[in-house]
């Protein structure tokens, strides 16, 4: 079995916007836009191929989520969970018949997300986070004007980008539970008896 050819799509670089991409988060600048944190070398999928060819795209680049374009243009989002819902268990099993093998035939046009939510390289990472909040999803492609996915944002990213700027975090949280002035505890023996 080949892996399918894999269309790595040209992105836009940070030096063809007006917004400068920092070289580090130690020089007290951060990413602010999506165009900053977001994965520029997109790995796509056409709307014909197979899950079987999806499904190997997943095992090869170890990752969650999988544009689908047409001429490059962004047309729908297929994810892992996709996949895993519309291939059947027992693919690759010794209980595997003719209709389980028949699932890795669908085509990725028939159990893509169309019309996902997408942004632009100019969105703020918050606006990012929210809406994936928002609308429960992990990711967010980023398209250009004319709808080409120069990149993807997924909530690693966010959260990534959360922990190094500090998102108004002062401090780690402890693992233990310090206990408050608000914190009940139990009765010393002695109250117990003067209470009664």
């Amino acid at each position: 079995m080949t892996i399918p050819s894999i269309r790595i799509i040209r992105t836009i670089t940070m030096a063809d916007t007006s917004t400068p991409k920092p070289t580090s988060l130690q020089d007290n600048s951060h990413p602010q836009r999506a165009g900053d944190i977001m994965t520029e070398h997109v790995v796509t999928v056409s709307m014909d191929d197979s899950l079987r060819e999806i499904r190997e795209v997943f095992t090869r680049f170890r990752f969650r989520h999988v544009p689908v374009v047409e001429d490059g243009v962004l047309v729908g989002i297929i994810s892992d969970r996709d996949v895993l819902s519309h291939v059947s268990p027992f693919v690759g099993s010794f209980s595997e018949r003719a209709q389980d093998a028949n699932s890795l035939k669908l085509k990725a046009h028939q159990v893509m997300t169309r019309e996902p939510m997408i942004g632009d390289v100019s969105t703020p990472i918050v606006e990012i986070g929210m809406l994936m909040l928002q609308y429960s999803v992990s990711c967010i492609p980023i398209c250009d004007e004319a709808g080409i996915c120069v990149g993807i944002v997924t909530s690693r990213d966010v959260l990534r980008w959360c922990l190094r700027s500090g998102c108004g975090v002062k401090q780690a949280p402890s693992k233990t539970k310090q206990p408050t002035d608000n914190t009940p505890t139990a009765p010393k023996p002695d109250e117990k008896k003067s209470a009664a």
